[in-house]
């Protein structure tokens, strides 16, 4: 799972949070569960307009602290990221990983 750290700060009204990886993006809420939340789709967001716009995507810091939560990238954001690393890690175009996973996904290649 892709997870980025993100910083909690307790305010009057609620929390505000912060990802220290991405500048300006941010969020908050009334509760700490509703925090984490908005944290997941600010941070998935954020993300999927980064790889939208094909710019490149930052990985996630180690962080500690007790105002420190790691948040979870959401799946549908996720996979695109990890996909992009992988070809770009073993240097392959979109075309290349097409050809290679024809065998696992034979039905699509007849689309």
């Amino acid at each position: 799972m892709l997870k980025y750290p993100a910083i909690f700060h307790f305010e009057e009204d609620g929390f505000s949070v912060e990802f220290p990886d991405l500048p300006g993006c941010w969020t908050q809420g009334d509760t700490l569960k509703e925090s984490i939340e908005n944290a997941e789709d600010a941070l998935s967001l954020y993300l999927g307009v980064l790889l939208d716009d094909g710019k490149p995507i930052p990985g996630p810091s180690h962080q500690s602290g007790e105002n420190v939560i790691y948040i979870n990238v959401l799946p549908d954001t996720a996979l695109p990221i990890l996909l992009r690393q992988y070809r770009e890690d073993h240097k392959l175009t979109q075309r290349d990983v097409a050809e290679k996973n024809r065998n696992i996904l034979p039905g699509l290649s007849k689309a």
